[in-house]
């Protein structure tokens, strides 16, 4: 998380510019990800940023407390681990010791290791003519089977590599496009946000009070006394039930979705019943289209976050926040 507030605009251009740039190459895979964790580092340092440092360094190196500096700044290593997603090995089975060991392993022999199975893969073929023999035997059979069991081995192999390889880019993803955020953020006007959260939480407090209070008051007990950031990010599925709930109660008859079916929503089904309020307050053009999008694309981050896995941190919770609060502001215009 940000730790500082980039006053100097200059200052503040060329770390946006380095952000950009980050999120251009994970998403147009111009560089490979311990590339861009390299980049991160200096980021992170230039942002003061010592608990995302931390984390990227360990990426680099391998995470091993041998590996964690002394001066650690009462950061906890299993808190780093878990930044990553790597390998869980809190939960004490047996797949998951056995996995162990690629937490250990610097992100550049990851990557190697990747390309080498791939390698290996394309190379473990069917000896030639073996799929036209004069007869087939007990041989071509044996010959089969040595062959596809030597390719499913490989492929294991490469499926657990890219799993954790597909986490580390996935989390290091999350933390640029968090300090984007930040960054654009803070080149705005003073008050900007300030004003939506203002008029949001204003008129949330008529529409559902209690669940716009249970949602700030979480938000200030997590930056006061720490916890689980996923809590906040579970107000605010909460938060936006409820405003559903209050402007477009569940009905028998079916709601058109995002793709254009119609369904038959159950009580849970909030953001399809919200589809239906957009589609009745807005009318057909870009600001529907535009307010469409922003739905999918919340109900997509709060539903990745809301299961077990991957783990939510501070920023994580900061970019589901900002979205509910705009998509809120947004659909209390539609209101008006």
């Amino acid at each position: 998380m940000v730790n500082r507030e980039i006053s100097d605009f200059e200052e503040g251009t060329d770390l946006l510019l380095l952000a950009e740039g980050l999120l251009e190459d994970i998403e147009l895979e111009k560089r490979r990800v311990s590339s861009v964790v390299r980049r991160c580092l200096r980021l992170s340092r230039l942002m003061e940023d010592r608990e995302a440092a931390l984390w990227f360094g360990l990426e680099l190196d391998g995470f091993s407390k041998e590996n964690l500096p002394p001066d650690g700044g009462g950061i906890g290593f299993d808190r780093l681990l878990l930044k990553s997603a790597r390998v869980f090995t809190r939960e004490e089975s047996e797949t998951h010791q056995k996995r162990a060991y690629l937490n250990k392993l610097p992100l550049v022999e990851i990557e190697e290791r990747i390309r080498e199975l791939k390698e290996e893969l394309s190379q473990t073929r069917y000896p030639p003519g073996l799929f036209y023999p004069s007869e087939y035997s007990p041989q071509v059979e044996r010959a089969l089977t040595r062959v596809d069991q030597e390719r499913l081995k490989i492929s294991h192999q490469l499926t657990e590599y890219l799993l954790v390889y597909e986490r580390i880019k996935g989390k290091v993803y999350n933390w640029v496009l968090a300090t984007w955020t930040s960054l654009n953020l803070s080149r705005l006007p003073r008050g900007f946000l300030g004003r939506t959260q203002r008029i949001v939480e204003s008129d949330l407090k008529d529409l559902c009070p209690t669940a716009i209070s249970q949602l700030v008051s979480k938000y200030r007990d997590l930056k006061e006394r720490g916890g689980d950031w996923g809590d906040l990010i579970a107000e605010c599925g909460k938060l936006l039930r409820a405003f559903t709930d209050a402007v477009y109660p569940f009905q028998d008859e079916p709601i058109e979705g995002s793709d254009g079916l119609k369904r038959q929503a159950t009580p849970d089904q909030y953001f399809l019943r919200l589809t239906g309020f957009v589609r009745e307050k807005t009318e057909e053009g870009l600001r529907r289209d535009l307010l469409l999008s922003q739905l999918k694309g919340l109900e997509e981050r709060l539903g990745a976050f809301l299961q077990p896995l991957p783990q939510p941190d501070e920023d994580d919770a900061h970019l589901c926040l900002i979205q509910t609060y705009l998509l809120l502001g947004e659909l209390l215009k539609a209101m008006r």
